[in-house]
This record gives structure tokens, C-alpha cells and sequence, in this order.
């Protein structure tokens, strides 16, 4: 993911290890460069010129410039960095074929998409693991308190800024630096805020990530993750995705190529908590009225659209989570308006009403403690693909049979 180190880690072997090589080369920031008006030909006239020791190599044309690196990688031992690949055009343009490569050269690449490194057939992947706490406290420390150590009496709030990070180098650098020779109620403070408002430098990072993704589709795999199936099965959410249209079978493989997302060795869907605040970000970004969000789950705001009638047709995912059963209830006409609303998770919401107000394009019905005997008649599942009521008042999934016709009739209880 982003942030947690890859270049810091590359340059420090490279330092290392220079020495040892007559042609050396360090690539930086590739997919930023490689974005400008001559990004390609820019990266490979300095990787020319570092290996080459002059001043200035004019590249014709990436193909030139291909041919020049190709003649240079075949008879020399090299020593060369590729930080942060994003796409396999500047692999190619940067290195061409591995089995060209002179004995001995070392190419160290960095890049959050494991799926290059696949493409290419790299001898070996370093997937760089989190700080653990001891890690994480000394870094943070270091750009907090300029020492190894916090202060005792910053000691305690220092490790709920750990926990915060959840051992990313880079939010443990910006933290740390934000908060030197700040008083403790700023300390605070900002804890508090950012449980709402995450840091931008910190998000602009992580979220370069997202931004790379293909299409739409990764995209709202990625916020409905984020917002509603963190910690549930990979096959099951797989299942629930397909049916909305998004291609999960390979859209959720993408999403752990690019580190976005995980999956635990129990097969349940993982992220890091700052991901996961950096997916709710782009949503709440959406819009200031979270009537006008696409996906709701903070309570206060869906309590107050739900109460209020304010729902829109841009709602698609909508979850509220009741701990005391009976003492709210909410009228179903409420949903009138919330016309692609295809993800419903409710813990102990009480429902009056006439339930055919309620989108027709549901396909993830998790209800659980739902207070009546039966599934109304007119409460609309053709596009149901799992329904989860574990805890309720059913007595009978339907009173009559229903003359609806079932499309898809992978019903998971």
C-alpha cells in the first residue's frame, strides 16, 4: 500500500550496495514523471545518462530509446531502480526483456501492483509488512519528540497515535511532524478529529492507489468494501457484488493485486483502517449533504434521513445499526425516493408501512432482529442475492405463496 516504505526500502539497498556497480541508475517517481508532456523519453534520457556518465543523452523516440537501453542492459552490469511502476508500458520502456539482461545486474523495481512484477517475471517479490508497535513508537517518536522515546506524560497519548496508524511509516512520519512541541489538548484534539476528518497528506498518498484502478466497477467494489462487507467472507461479498452487476470475480483480485484490500487466511475480506477512512473519504467528499451520498453508514446521518424522509435516488448502500429493538420506528415510505438502493444492512430497525416503497434492486438483505412474522408480500426480492435475518420474529419467510418470478435463486441464510 502506499506509504508504508517501498522506496525508503530501495534506496537503502541501493546506498548499500552501489559501490559494487561501475553503472548505476536510481529512477524516482516513474508514474509521476512518466504523466508529463515527455515523461518516457525524459526517464530513459537520465537512465541513459547515469549509466552512460554524460552530461546529456538525447533520446530520439521511445523506440530509439528502447533499442539504446536494450544494447546498454545486454553488455553491462548495472545496477538500476524503478520506484513506483504503476503500468507495464514504462517497464517496457525502461528494461525490456529480463532475459536480456546482462549476468550479474541487479533491477530493483517498486510498485504497489503486484500484477506487474507477475508480467515481467521477476526472480522475487518483497511484499513489505507494516511497523509493529516497538517500530512504529520509535519512529513516531523520533518526528515528535526529535528522540528515540516520547516524553512520560505523552506516553499514553502516543500510543493511541500508534494504534491510529496502524504501523503505515508514512502517517507515523506526518503525525509526528504535525504534532512537535504541541500541548497535550492539541494532542487530542487532533485524535479526535481525524476519527472524522482524516489528515490530506496522508489520504492524497493512499489514494493514488484508488485513482490508478481501471474502471468503475473496481471502484465500487473498493467503497462497498470500505463501507459495508469488512470482515466478511470473500466468496460471500463475491457473490453479493456479482449480483449488482460488478464482476467481483475479478474485480476483488485486482483490488489485492494493488494492495487496496486483503484476504485473511480464514477468507475474510481485510483492510487497513486507513484505507479504509481513505474509501468513507472519497464518499463523504461526495457531496456536504449526506442525503446526496452514495453510500451511508454513520448512524446520526442515516437516523436523520430515515426520521426526516430525506432519502435520494443517489443512495445505493444504506446501513444503521439499532442496539435497543422497539423504541424507533420508521415508516417505509421513507425509501420512496431511494430508488437504486441495492445494499440494506439494519440491526434492530423496526419497519411500518408498505414495504413495496423499498428498491427493487436490492441485492444484499442483512436484517438482522427483523420484528415481523413474515416476509411482506409486497417487499419486492427478484434481485435478491443474500438475505441475512438471524436474530428476528420470522415465523414464516412469505404468508402466500408469491407470484413474483426469482432470477436468481442463490438465497444465502
Amino acid at each position: 500500500m502506499g506509504g508504508i516504505g517501498k522506496t525508503t526500502i530501495a534506496k537503502s539497498i541501493y546506498n548499500e550496495i552501489r559501490h559494487e556497480f561501475k553503472y548505476r541508475s536510481f529512477l524516482a517517481n516513474i508514474r509521476e514523471v512518466w504523466g508529463g508532456d515527455r515523461g518516457p523519453i525524459d526517464l530513459q534520457e537520465q537512465l541513459l545518462s547515469d549509466i552512460l556518465k554524460t552530461t546529456k543523452t538525447n533520446v530520439h523516440s521511445i523506440d530509439w530509446g528502447k533499442g539504446k537501453i536494450k544494447e546498454m542492459l545486454c553488455t553491462k552490469k548495472v545496477l538500476v531502480v524503478l520506484d513506483d511502476v504503476n503500468i507495464f508500458e514504462q517497464l517496457n520502456a525502461l528494461c525490456g526483456n529480463r532475459n536480456e539482461i546482462s549476468r550479474g545486474s541487479v533491477i530493483i523495481i517498486t510498485t504497489r501492483n503486484v500484477r506487474l512484477l507477475k508480467e515481467i517475471g521477476v526472480d522475487y517479490v518483497h511484499g513489505v509488512e507494516k511497523m509493529n508497535k516497538i517500530e512504529s513508537l520509535e519512529l513516531f517518536s523520533w518526528h515528535a519528540f526529535r528522540r528515540a522515546n516520547p516524553t512520560r506524560d505523552f506516553f499514553e497519548v502516543s500510543k493511541e497515535v500508534i494504534t491510529y496508524c496502524g504501523g503505515l511509516p508514512l502517517a507515523l512520519e506526518v503525525l509526528g511532524s504535525y504534532l512537535y512541541k504541541r500541548r497535550k489538548e492539541e494532542w487530542q484534539s487532533v485524535l479526535s478529529k481525524l476519527k472524522e476528518i482524516p489528515n490530506d497528506k496522508i489520504q492524497e498518498k493512499l489514494k493514488i492507489s484508488y485513482d490508478g484502478l481501471s474502471d468503475h466497477m473496481e471502484k465500487d467494489i473498493f467503497l462497498d468494501i470500505c463501507c459495508f462487507f469488512i470482515g466478511k467472507d470473500r466468496g460471500y461479498v463475491t457473490e453479493i457484488l456479482n449480483g449488482c452487476g460488478l464482476h467481483a470475480d475479478i474485480g476483488i483480485p485486482v483490488l489485492v493485486e494493488r494492495s487496496l484490500i486483503k484476504v485473511e487466511k480464514n477468507n475474510k475480506l481485510g483492510i487497513h483502517d486507513l484505507l479504509r477512512d481513505m474509501g468513507r473519504e472519497i464518499v463523504r467528499q461526495s457531496s456536504p449533504l449526506p442525503q446526496k451520498r452514495s453510500r451511508l453508514w454513520v448512524h446520526d446521518h442515516v437516523l436523520d434521513i430515515l426520521t426526516e424522509h430525506t432519502g435520494t435516488e443517489v443512495i445505493e448502500g444504506l446501513a444503521l445499526k439499532l442496539h435497543r429493538p422497539g423504541r424507533v420506528h420508521f415508516s417505509a415510505e421513507t425509501f420512496e425516493n431511494m430508488k437504486r438502493l441495492r445494499i440494506l444492512q439494519f440491526d434492530h430497525v423496526q419497519l411500518a408501512g408498505d414495504y413495496g416503497h423499498i428498491s427493487k434492486h436490492l441485492t444484499w438483505v442483512y436484517w438482522r432482529g427483523f420484528s415481523l412474522k413474515y416476509i411482506p408480500e409486497n417487499f419486492y426480492q427478484g434481485n435478491v442475492v443474500a438475505i441475512d435475518m438471524k436474530h428476528s420474529n420470522l415465523k414464516l419467510v412469505w404468508k402466500e405463496p408469491l407470484q413474483q418470478v426469482y432470477h436468481q435463486q442463490s438465497f444465502l441464510w
